[in-house]
């Protein structure tokens, strides 16, 4: 979460809609809208494991519109 600088929100992870309008915008952008506790939604992917040696892969998925009118998809995916 440190790497991705997002350490410092209360994360809602969500499945969701991608809406009509969203804008993607650079992790720099984004961060400077947020603030220090803010709850923040957000598509996640985790996955855990107690077993040693167990691989296991979490990935997050995107069905981004080709016009701004139309809304998209988010979702996460986890194999194990």
């Amino acid at each position: 979460m440190r790497d991705a600088g997002i350490e410092k929100f209360n994360l809602v992870p969500v499945r969701s809609i991608f809406p009509p309008g969203c804008e993607i915008v650079s992790v720099e952008e984004g961060l400077k809208e947020l603030f220090l506790g803010q709850i923040v939604f957000c598509v996640m992917a985790r996955m855990t494991s107690n077993e040693e040696g167990k691989r296991i892969f979490t990935s997050v998925g995107a069905a981004i519109p080709p016009t701004a009118d139309l809304n998209g998809y988010l979702t996460e995916y986890r194999i194990q």
